[in-house]
């Protein structure tokens, strides 16, 4: 069995670096929307943990779909009104 890393086995450095950048890239446009991590996953339809795991990097087997609707919610979120 290879190395854990939060859930994440046999991840290399790359692979955890990457997952960490674009959990900073969700964070901070979500604080620059000016919404909760529970109301992104609301309007995204999946739960807040869901959205802190991203954030955080710790989300492994997050199907490219599913991160392709909390993107384009938080581009809704963030449009000027």
């Amino acid at each position: 069995m290879g190395k854990r890393f939060d859930g994440l086995r046999d991840a290399d450095a790359m692979t955890l670096h990457g997952l960490m950048l674009i959990g900073q890239v969700v964070y901070e446009a979500r604080r620059r929307a000016g919404v909760t991590q529970r109301h992104l996953g609301r309007v995204a339809g999946v739960h807040q943990s869901t959205i802190s795991r991203l954030e955080r990097g710790r989300l492994n087997g997050m199907r490219l779909k599913l991160l392709a609707r909390i993107l384009a919610h938080l581009e809704r979120l963030a449009r000027p009104r």
